[in-house]
């Protein structure tokens, strides 16, 4: 399972949550520390260059998770991005 974190809140619920996910985070929701030491820990992250803040990065956003992992379940934090 695929999760796009858009904002620390959401991380805060679903990033923690869900271990066995593979995240990929919108840039600043988590820190450069933060983002080692999950990977460290065996988790894999990925976190986009810049921040997702508009309906259309959103939609950016899943087409190139979707050209990374083409068969897997993209689930992703709603929210103002939905407006």
């Amino acid at each position: 399972m695929i999760i796009l974190v858009l904002t620390r809140s959401g991380y805060d619920v679903l990033g923690r949550i869900h271990g066995c996910a593979v995240l990929w985070v919108s840039a600043g929701v988590l820190g450069k520390d933060e983002v080692e030491g999950l990977r460290a820990s065996g988790r894999n992250v990925t976190t986009f260059a810049n921040e997702i803040r508009s309906h259309e990065e959103v939609q950016e956003a899943l087409t190139t998770i979707r050209e990374h992992h083409p068969t897997e379940s993209i689930w992703r934090e709603a929210g103002k991005h939905d407006r």
